[in-house]
This record gives C-alpha cells, structure tokens and sequence, in this order.
C-alpha cells in the first residue's frame, strides 16, 4: 500500500513538473515584443546631426546645421524638474594635405543652454555666448530649436592654409568640415555627472562634410 501511494505521490510530482515546464517554461512573447520596442525606443534617442553646411562671408565663418534631439527619459524627466542643461556645438575646418598632416583652420565651440521653467510652464534655449534666447511652449518645439542652427559665427582663422597670417590667399577645395553636439556633463550637478550618472551621457556622431571655399 505504503508502494502504491508512493508511486502515486512521483507520478503527481512529475506531471507538475511537466505541467510547469509547459507553460512556465515557455517564452514569453508579449515580454520579448515589449523589450525589442523599449530597445528601438532606446536607439531612437540621442542626437543625430542630419546636415550641415559652412560659408565664408567677408567677416566670417557661418554655420547652418540640422540636428535631430531626443532625450532619453532620465534627462528628459531631470529637465522637467528643473535641472538645466548645457550643451556643446564643436566644430572644426581642416584642409587635407597629400604630403603632410591636415592643417586645421579653426576648432572652436559654441554653447546653448536649454532650461524649463515650471511656474511659467515653458522651455527656453539660449546662446551662451552672445545670450540671445528663445521660448517655447513644448519640449519638442524647443528641441528642434535647438537643432536648428542658422548663420552661426565662427569667425575667421587665425592664418591662411599657407600660414601667413594677414595675407587673402586662395583657399583649396574641398575643405573638410567636422561637428559635434554634446550634451556637457561637466555641467550637470555633481551626483549627475559621469560615472554616476551614465543615463546622462548624450552626444552625436561627428558629423564630417565636404566644404567648398
């Protein structure tokens, strides 16, 4: 008797165990689904830098770029809560040389600030160099003001590719020219900052074009 119900007892463990290996074991497609969209959502963010061109004006070096902006929820959800966020616009000309390195140009940055205020309930994005600023009502708007970039000073070398200061040589085409938008994380509060926090890192590829003089 004592055999029978002991036999009775493994019989009932095992058709559990197949019973759970049935439908706990198997995967779980609504669960895989839902990761593959939040890692698309997550490839989705950051900067992508779509276009850009340079021109030389009798003053200046002018920039006119287009830059694709998605915060990733930690940043976004940091920004709506009143830390401010300072960004990075490097850009760089250089004239390629068969013979010798490349000689650069310039290499300089260009800083904007991007802030919400919530008593006011609007975000607003500012040149911080020369301070000029802009509102906007939505975080979509503002960032695509962001990313749009017209007529930016650069200024002018410093020398001509022949690296005689003061003389209007002919510059050789193509130039090559290179930008980056970053979000600076030197500027973030300490306990944002990297490596503690990494969610925090945002950046573009360089961006690299050819420029006619």
């Amino acid at each position: 008797m004592r055999r029978r119900s002991l036999a009775a007892i493994v019989v009932c463990a095992l058709a559990a165990l197949l019973l759970f290996a049935l439908i706990g074991g198997q995967p779980e497609f609504g669960s895989e689904a839902a990761r593959a969209g939040e890692a698309s959502a997550a490839r989705a963010e950051g900067i992508r830098v779509r276009d850009a061109t340079l021109r030389r004006t009798p003053t200046a070096w002018r920039l006119d770029a287009r830059a694709d902006i998605e915060l990733p929820p930690a940043i976004r959800s940091g920004l709506d809560s009143g830390v401010p966020l300072e960004f990075v616009l490097a850009v760089s000309l250089r004239e390629p040389r068969r013979f010798a390195p490349d000689r650069t140009l310039f290499d300089v940055e260009r800083r904007y600030g991007l802030v919400y205020y919530e008593l006011t309930r609007h975000y607003r994005v500012r040149s911080l160099d020369d301070g000029t600023a802009r509102n906007y009502r939505s975080l979509g708007t503002a960032l695509d003001g962001l990313g749009t970039l017209a007529g930016v000073s650069l200024g002018m070398p410093g020398a001509n590719v022949s690296g005689r200061p003061g003389v209007d040589a002919v510059v050789p085409s193509p130039l090559v020219g290179r930008l980056s938008l970053t979000l600076d994380g030197r500027a973030l509060p300490l306990p944002l900052q990297a490596p503690f926090g990494s969610a925090w890192q945002l950046s573009s590829r360089p961006h690299e074009w050819d420029v006619s003089s």
